[in-house]
């Protein structure tokens, strides 16, 4: 993902600078014909050839959707673009990733796209007064200031594209204008190359995908890449251990390693359907990594690198190859994948797939169509009108909500990944692609003026990094500034797999065996306590869809619940509501025959200023007493008439709860701490019953 590949970039920044500036000094000029005829036969075989076999590889296993989403990375990785196509595609982290064998390929669309313009580049800079030196800062200074600049409105930009990575480029580059004559102490040396190991190792080990990166993060390793390249050839102590036999030879089939690596574990994952690797997964991947990297080093890489091939037929050669691939990316990509091969998994095809997640917006794009797109989120005054809230699962709370509601008018504060949260940069990473668009968002999700524009909000997302506790803490805001009437819709299924590839692999007969190992459950009956606590109204989907002993998840014409691993399809998201309408309307329109938690309407006033702890590690005490038990605290504002209380623990009672005039503490059983998940923390009055209070405690791995 990263770190390597800058260090690469820095690498290859300095070799190839100084090859070009060489030929300037002897020649005058570049030979550009010749250095693109290296570049050819040092890149070009061992990756057609890497091409060809992970192309077998797809059309033998993948299905339809697979393989045309594979015929456009193919295409793509021959025309040296593939770092463009991903851009546009999902982020390097994101769980699809792990469907791409050529998701790597982007470093090697950065990196050939860089041989296209740094020859014309440093002839440029040689005809004219400008240092090299003063070129490579001036072009590394520029790169860096726009990574800078749009790291947070286009991470994705400044992750892919080249002229974002030209400042680690540039690092290299300047090596080449260093003078290491004047690094004459070895002790000196050493220690340059030791911080530079450390710089590097530091990233390695610290950087992970919520990392801010490129930017100043990728500074590090960078310089840590280019102390050691300086301080190499006079640190004989410490240069020693990369010029090893062992390091060496890595060396000489990095190259390979990196074409095969990333494939083999698609593949290998795709096969087992997405297992998490065990150690004996990934030492047997690497070996077969290892293995098939050598075996192409010595013979693919090292017979086209001899001039005995000759410059015209490698040309020749790679000319065909490139043909022959973007033939065969482009007739994947175009005819749906090879729907027609007898082997493939095809229960659902690909323009069913397509048209069915399609259908998803019809009721959004029915209804921007009639306002006007560029009033689609307007109220209307006169109209009952309804915000629906949330992140890209807002969409299935509009359908289920349309359903019922015709008449009314919806608008949305909808963004993909952009749930409502007042402090959302601390919550997601600077990584995350909306973030300035979500932040932007939420500033009118907090704003009390807009709000009121409508008659009743529904929030609908999903539970994930954004937790229930999270989602407590927003209807809390909104209930403390008036807003009354809120629809809070749960979760059904969240998959590990697109639904396709479970019903294509097990069929639908066998779709609860694939389900079984792919779903992660959702707890309804906390977040129902949680809502309901606040006067609020939930439409839990498991209940539209769930009877005692089973759930729903194809109707009866056939269409599952979801097209891919989460959100809703249209016939699904419709249904939600309609066994409903009746307690909605009672909701949303007569308070007075709304009664979905009597305990709730008719409890004395309790307020809750502040609680805690309200999360801990499995197996940890956050807040342990003189026994060893958990103690949790409340303060409570003074008048509430209570006088005897008892605190709950994922509905069991607490050992023993003191109820005084501004706080009340409890001791839970310090076993309850052991088990991860969600518990909901309430508390009841004792001869009553009634909910008093509603609140999240989570216990994590």
């Amino acid at each position: 993902g990263f770190v390597g590949v800058d260090i690469f970039f820095v690498i290859s920044g300095y070799l190839i600078t100084n090859l070009l500036v060489i030929e300037l000094e002897e020649n005058g000029s570049v030979n550009y014909r010749e250095f693109y005829v290296r570049r050819i036969r040092r890149i070009i075989p061992a990756l057609f050839f890497t091409l060809l076999i992970v192309s077998v590889a797809a059309i033998l296993l993948f299905s339809p959707q697979r393989l045309m989403e594979y015929g456009a990375s193919l295409l793509y990785s021959v025309l040296s673009v593939s770092n463009i196509h991903f851009f546009f595609g999902s982020g390097y982290f994101d769980s699809s990733a792990e469907v791409k064998p050529l998701l790597h390929t982007w470093s090697l669309g950065v990196e050939e796209q860089f041989y296209i313009i740094w020859p014309v580049m440093l002839a440029f800079f040689a005809a004219t007064t400008i240092r090299y030196a003063t070129a490579f800062i001036i072009v590394g200074v520029v790169s860096f200031v726009l990574v800078e600049l749009f790291i947070k409105a286009a991470p994705s930009a400044v992750f892919y594209l080249m002229p974002f990575r030209m400042f680690e480029f540039a690092i290299g580059a300047l090596l080449v204008c260093a003078d290491t004559s004047k690094l004459k102490s070895r002790s000196l040396a050493n220690t340059l190359f030791f911080i530079g190991l450390g710089l590097i190792s530091f990233s390695i080990l610290s950087f992970d995908k919520n990392t801010q990166f490129p930017g100043l993060n990728a500074l590090l390793p960078c310089l840590g890449a280019a102390l050691c390249i300086y301080s190499a050839d006079k640190a004989p102590t410490l240069g020693a251990l990369l010029t090893n036999r062992v390091c060496v030879f890595i060396g000489l089939i990095s190259y390979s390693l990196y074409l095969v690596h990333w494939p083999l574990v698609v593949f290998f994952r795709y096969v087992t359907e997405y297992r998490e690797l065990s150690l004996f997964d990934a030492s047997c991947l690497l070996l077969v990594s290892l293995c098939l990297a050598t075996w192409m080093y010595y013979f693919i890489e090292r017979p086209f690198r001899r001039k005995s091939t000759g410059n015209f037929k490698t040309v020749r050669l790679a000319t065909i190859f490139s043909v022959f691939l973007i033939c065969i990316g482009a007739s994947m990509w175009a005819n749906s994948g090879w729907q027609w091969r007898p082997w493939a998994p095809n229960a659902y095809t690909v323009n069913e797939i397509t048209n069915g997640k399609e259908k998803r917006f019809s009721v959004r794009q029915k209804i921007c169509a009639r306002k006007g797109w560029d009033h689609c989120d307007d109220p209307i005054a006169g109209e009952i009108n309804a915000l629906i809230m949330g992140d890209s699962h807002s969409v299935d709370a509009l359908n289920a909500m349309y359903q019922v509601f015709p008449n009314h008018d919806f608008s949305m504060s909808q963004l993909g990944g952009c749930p409502p949260h007042e402090s959302l940069d601390t919550l997601f990473s600077a990584s995350h692609p909306n973030l300035a668009k979500c932040l932007k968002l939420n500033q009118n999700r907090y704003n009390q003026q807009y709000l009121k524009a409508f008659d009743y909000l529904v929030v609908n997302v999903l539970f994930n990094r954004y937790r229930v506790e999270h989602l407590d803490e927003y209807l809390t805001f909104l209930r403390s500034v008036g807003v009354q009437r809120v629809v809070v819709l749960g979760n059904y299924y969240i998959l590990k797999e697109e639904m396709s590839e479970i019903v294509n692999r097990h069929g639908m007969e066998g779709f609860d065996e694939g389900l079984h190992a792919a779903r992660t459950p959702v707890r309804d009956p906390v977040l129902k306590r949680m809502v309901e606590a606040k006067g609020y109204f939930y439409l839990s989907v498991k209940d539209a869809f769930c009877d005692v002993d089973q759930c729903r998840f194809f109707n009866d014409s056939g269409v599952p619940f979801t097209y891919d691993k989460n959100h809703l399809s249209y016939e699904f998201a419709s249904q939600i509501a309609v066994d409903r309408h009746e307690e909605l309307s009672a909701y949303l329109f007569n308070e007075a025959e709304y009664k979905p938690n009597a305990n709730i309407e008719n409890s004395p006033p309790l307020k809750v200023s502040d609680w805690g702890p309200k999360s801990t590690k499995a197996g940890i005490n956050p807040n342990p007493l003189p026994d060893g038990d958990l103690g949790i605290w409340f303060k409570v504002k003074k008048g509430h008439n209570l006088s005897e209380a008892r605190v709950y623990f994922d509905d069991q009672p607490a050992l023993r709860t003191v109820v005084e005039e501004e706080h009340i503490t409890a001791r839970i059983p310090k076993t309850h701490v052991f088990s991860v998940g969600v518990k909901s923390i309430t508390i009841r009055e004792d001869a009553s019953g009634d909910v008093l209070f509603a609140g999240i405690f989570e216990i994590t791995e």
